[in-house]
């Protein structure tokens, strides 16, 4: 096949492999918090492996990548099953591990068998697999035992269940049966709402009717782009198809990372509000050092008086306290008479490559400069602003604490 042709299937699978990565990270600084993260990260990884190998698979065309991909197929169930036990707390039914893993492995290592995974009966056999191990998990799901569980656990396990809705109907159809007829291969589609909604998981204030609204608007834009771009190049139903799938897909790429972004910020946001709770008993130096730990410090450099030996550090400091937030931008509109402090912020600006300057202590001097991506640049510059606000007023008590120890000396 043309790669031109194995276009739309090769950007779902990257789009899909985009939204594994994230999760997969995610769920990797969550792992000792959560005893479910091992389990997800080893179906997630799964995943990306069974994803990586059928674009392998595509591109080349080499039978062994087209082996593999139907072993590792067929084994998928196996790590549901085993992750969905750490979610419910409690064992599948040993009929079930027994059926998921001999069954799996059975049918998965019969695809090596020359000619086998390209016929229908094999195909067949092997979606009749799928889905009765994934209908028997979501049965588990739905008779649980709601009481032994949390209110956020029981509102997990609701969108995961969610998330099955979409995934039946794209398993099925990225089978390309013989009475079927679809253009793209659509598994990447439901591994994205997939996801999607696992990030929607640690939004407890987001409810599933905004998820749902969400997800159709996503599903809206793709239509009615795929419609436009039809109407505008008299494309056929199939490459139309195509387009609202490709579509959707880096729709829902693009929104995971935002998601994946601003759960980072509400995370720093919690950690630095817990900060400053707390700052009535800390240090400047133990505050900066939490700060870092926190991850609010990253991409910041700080630069100390005795990284600023060059410049006129009186005449920084008179500066920033003036303005303890100072953009590039500042400085370009509002320039001052005194032309020596302005030169030497440029200088600072250039030398480390910075959009931003904040003013961390007076006394002795302390400079932030940090470079803004543009993704999120008013929550960042909102959260650097607060925190260093706070680093400010520990920097003059403690001053105050020094000068009144030495008058009493």
């Amino acid at each position: 096949m043309m790669l031109s042709e194995l276009f739309p299937d090769i950007t779902i699978a990257a789009s899909a492999l985009v939204g594994l990565m994230i999760l997969i990270n995610r769920y990797t600084a969550q792992r000792n918090s959560a005893p479910a993260a091992s389990r997800l990260i080893g179906l997630l990884v799964w995943l990306s492996l069974f994803l990586f190998t059928r674009m392998l698979a595509w591109i080349s065309g080499f039978g062994f990548f087209w082996s593999v991909q139907w072993l590792m197929a067929a084994t998928i169930p196996l790590f549901v099953v085993i992750t969905a036990e750490v979610l419910l707390r409690q064992h599948a039914p040993k009929w079930l591990k027994f059926l998921s893993a001999f069954g799996g492995i059975s049918i998965g290592l019969a695809a090596f068998w020359p000619g086998w995974a390209v016929r229908f009966e094999y195909i067949f056999l092997t979606l009749g697999f799928q889905l009765a191990i994934l209908l028997s998990v979501a049965i588990i799901v739905l008779t649980r035992n709601r009481q032994n569980l949390s209110k956020l656990e029981n509102q997990a396990i609701a969108r995961i269940s969610m998330s099955l809705v979409f995934v039946l109907p794209f398993l099925i159809a990225d089978y390309h049966l013989n009475f079927m007829s679809i253009p793209v291969s659509p598994s990447g589609l439901a591994i994205l709402v997939v996801c999607w909604l696992s990030l929607s998981l640690e939004r407890a204030r987001l409810a599933h009717t905004h998820i749902l609204k969400f997800l159709l608007l996503y599903i809206g834009i793709s239509i009615f782009g795929a419609i436009i771009l039809a109407i505008s190049f008299g494309l056929a139903i199939a490459a139309t198809i195509k387009a609202g799938a490709i579509m959707f897909a880096l729709v829902m790429a693009a929104a995971i990372v935002r998601d994946d972004l601003h759960l980072q910020a509400e995370k720093t946001q919690s950690e630095l509000l817990t900060l400053i709770m707390s700052a009535p008993s800390t240090e400047l130096d133990d505050y900066i050092s939490k700060l870092s730990n926190c991850g609010i410090l990253s991409g910041v450099l700080l630069l100390k008086s005795s990284d600023l030996k060059d410049y006129d550090t009186s005449a920084l400091s008179r500066k920033l306290v003036s303005k303890p937030v100072l953009s590039l931008a500042d400085l370009s509109n509002n320039r001052t008479n005194d032309h020596i402090v302005d030169s030497q912020l440029r200088t600072l600006f250039e030398s480390y490559g910075a959009t931003h300057l904040y003013l961390v202590a007076q006394s002795p001097l302390i400079i932030a400069a940090t470079r803004q991506s543009g993704f999120a640049p008013g929550t960042v510059d909102n959260d650097l602003a607060a925190a260093f606000g706070l680093s400010r007023l520990l920097a003059e008590r403690r001053e105050k604490h020094s000068q009144q120890k030495g008058k009493t000396v």
